[in-house]
């Protein structure tokens, strides 16, 4: 009887630090999921700062083709009154000749 005692204590122990080598695995793995959560946020935070600043980026590429629309329209006002005044100065070299 004795030594089934003992069995059953060493069995009994045996299985106890199976159990604590279980919970320290555990939390070992736990930790590194809270670890990976952490950068899965950050990850997540990016990817929405990279989504606004493209969403920039196009209203801006939008603005600046407006604006250079606009410039290209100025310049080609600016080339006519330039032959407008270049005609009219002709127009009044022939009329004092």
């Amino acid at each position: 009887m004795q030594d089934e005692g003992m069995d059953l204590q060493k069995i009994l122990s045996y299985y106890r630090g199976r159990v604590e080598a279980h919970e320290k695995d555990r939390s070992a793995y736990q930790q590194k999921m809270e670890k990976l959560r952490v950068k899965q946020e950050n990850a997540h935070k990016l990817v929405w700062e990279l989504k606004k600043r493209t969403e920039e980026r196009a209203e801006l590429d939008q603005a600046l083709d407006q604006c250079q629309g606009s410039l290209g329209n100025e310049r080609g006002t600016i080339e006519e009154m330039k032959d407008g005044g270049d005609r009219f100065r002709i127009k009044q070299q022939s009329n004092k000749q």
